[in-house]
C-alpha cells in the first residue's frame, strides 16, 4: 500500500524550493514526509480495532528504505510489536486490513487506508507548511 502522494504549491514555493541545496531540500522534504505520516497515524490509531490493543500499539512511522531517487516515511505494523511471532502462518494486521478469503472469511476493516482517506487533506496542509517552514529557516540562515 506504498502509495505516491505528488505536493505541488505555489510557483513562488516551488522556485525558492529548487534553489535549495539538494542537502535542505532534503532535510525539508523529511520532516514534512514524517509529519504527514504522524498524521494518518494519529488518525489510523482512532479507526483500529482495539481487541487486544496489540494493533494499536503496533503502528509505527517508519522511514522508506534509503533511495537516490526517493523519500518519505510510511506507517507500518511490525511483526514484533503487534506481538506475531516469526514463525507464525498470518499476519493478523493485514487479515485485518486486507480481510480473508479461504476458510475462515474474514471481512476487511481497511483501518488505514481509510485513515489516509479521512486525513490527505490535513496531511497535504501539514506538509506545505512543513516545506514553506523549513524554506524561510533556510533563508534565515546565515
Amino acid at each position: 500500500m506504498a502509495d505516491a502522494l505528488r505536493v505541488t504549491g505555489d510557483r513562488d514555493v516551488r522556485r525558492m524550493f529548487e534553489r535549495l541545496e539538494r542537502k535542505d531540500q532534503r532535510s525539508i522534504v523529511r520532516k514534512a514526509t514524517r509529519a504527514g505520516a504522524k498524521i494518518i497515524q494519529t488518525a489510523a490509531k482512532a479507526l483500529v480495532p482495539r481487541r487486544t490493543k496489540r494493533l494499536l500499539r503496533g503502528l509505527k512511522v517508519r522511514a522508506l528504505k534509503r533511495s537516490r531517487v526517493r523519500q518519505g516515511h510510511q506507517v507500518v505494523i511490525t511483526r514484533k510489536s503487534a506481538g506475531v511471532s516469526g514463525d507464525a502462518k498470518g499476519f493478523y494486521p493485514a487479515h485485518q486490513e486486507l480481510g480473508l478469503r479461504k476458510k475462515r472469511r474474514m471481512r476487511a476493516h481497511a483501518f488505514l487506508r481509510r485513515a489516509a482517506d479521512q486525513s490527505a487533506d490535513r496531511v497535504v496542509r501539514m506538509m506545505t507548511d512543513t516545506v514553506f517552514d523549513g524554506i524561510q529557516a533556510v533563508a534565515r540562515k546565515p
